[in-house]
């Protein structure tokens, strides 16, 4: 599992993530992020390896030709993200409903999460967290409101390792803009 969390700041935003790969018995680290730019759109992927390689390797947003961010992102965008998932074998589907996976973009200043029935979610507080540790980003990035947006993020993967056996350092952390 994992913790990926996202702030959305004045200037731009910013995505961190730990570095635990894990079963039921067993935590790695991994040698590349689970967040990552591409594009001048940022990516924090949780859930399956696969899915990150995917998004990083894989997919090809079309243009959004003016349209506005979340008619484009919920229309045009996730159906090619559905199109990549189903041809590189990916999405699953179950009593025909169709599943991907989460994760968080930073995409044109603004933050938003991608959940497993491809809907498109943007947080009226300007942050999020997916993964193992989501709750207890959530609450760090609560309580250090007011605080430096890079601290914040630490602050909130911290917590999430601590309390989260799936959760682990080394943190990686990428901004859009001049977030940090």
């Amino acid at each position: 599992m994992t913790c990926i969390v996202g702030l959305k700041t004045t200037n731009g935003v910013i995505l961190g993530g730990d570095s635990a790969a894990s079963t039921w018995n067993t935590v790695r680290t991994l040698a590349y992020s689970k967040v990552f730019s591409k594009d001048g759109t940022l990516y924090g992927f949780t859930g399956t390896i696969r899915m990150g390689q995917l998004l990083r390797y894989s997919f090809q947003p079309p243009a959004r030709d003016g349209q506005e961010v979340m008619a484009y992102l919920v229309t045009r965008w996730t159906d090619a993200l559905r199109t990549t998932f189903k041809d590189a074998g990916f999405a699953s589907k179950e009593n025909e409903v169709e599943r991907g996976g989460h994760f968080l973009i930073g995409y044109d200043r603004r933050l938003f999460h991608i959940e497993g029935n491809y809907q498109v979610f943007e947080a009226s507080d300007g942050f999020d967290a997916v993964g193992s540790g989501e709750e207890y980003a959530l609450g760090a990035l609560h309580a250090t409101a007011g605080e430096k947006p890079m601290d914040r993020v630490r602050i909130a993967l911290d917590a999430a390792a601590r309390f989260t056996p799936t959760v682990a350092p080394p943190y990686r952390i990428v901004f859009s803009g001049s977030s940090a």
